[in-house]
């Protein structure tokens, strides 16, 4: 690629990006949701502008994230799991959260780290923000881009290092069990240890990270994205339930 190639390829990117800030931004405050007011969801639309522009003008990558968004054929899996992970995990871990209060203590809290509720926000924009942007991103920047860093990484790698060859061909060859758990837990502890969880509810964000990732390699990306929007979006509903039941 030419240098006046890649100044194009940039400018495109930028002009893409910037107008699909923009159009969101301004679409945000004809609507209301009030993510355009919010720190976080400037930021969040941020980063989602982002990476669409990245997926949209640089061809290899989109064709390379398009290969991992869909891993089988099987329908129902891929769109069935991830709606009873995620409603079984959320149950589960609400049930967890309020055992304390049997024995007169308070209820587990959520990571301090984690995204609460803002008044800036209204009922769909908050909806929006954590079921939607946030599940996406997070999936994308989280879990694909070091799955294909490391991979590529590897690759190249493997005939100058005897240890990214035997890396790469144990992880992703052969998928040796070690290395795949070696890689999944590895990368939900990080996930985990960003919502600056307490020991009580460290399980609430490692677990679910688990369940994502086997859903990635299994089924791929868009069951990994379809589970982590679905646990974000069935949390409250799924407290407020667990709350009159106990």
């Amino acid at each position: 690629m030419s240098f006046m190639d890649k100044v194009l390829r940039g400018s495109t990117l930028v002009g893409i990006w910037v107008f699909m800030l923009a159009f969101l931004i301004y679409g945000d405050r004809f609507l209301g949701f009030g993510l355009s007011r919010l720190s976080t969801g400037v930021e969040a639309l941020f980063l989602l502008t982002l990476l669409l522009a990245l997926l949209i003008t640089i061809p290899k990558l989109r064709k390379n994230f398009t290969g991992y968004f869909f891993l089988s054929d099987k329908m129902h899996l891929i769109i069935g799991l991830p709606i009873l992970l995620a409603i079984g995990m959320q149950v589960t871990f609400n049930f967890s959260r309020f055992i304390p209060t049997w024995m007169g203590g308070e209820m587990i809290g959520v990571g301090s780290g984690q995204f609460t509720s803002s008044e800036i926000l209204s009922e769909m924009g908050e909806r929006i923000l954590v079921s939607v942007i946030v599940p996406f991103n997070e999936e994308f920047l989280f879990r694909y881009v070091p799955y294909v860093v490391i991979l590529l990484g590897t690759n190249s790698a493997k005939e100058h290092s005897n240890v990214f060859n035997k890396l790469h061909i144990n992880l992703f060859v052969e998928k040796n069990i070690k290395y795949v758990w070696g890689w999944i837990l590895s990368t939900s502890f990080a996930f985990a240890m960003i919502h600056d969880p307490s020991a009580l509810n460290f399980s609430f964000y490692f677990i679910p990270w688990i369940a994502y990732a086997f859903l990635f390699l299994r089924y791929g990306l868009f069951s990994a994205i379809l589970a982590h929007s679905l646990y974000n979006l069935f949390s409250r509903i799924i407290f407020e339930m667990v709350k009159h039941v106990v």
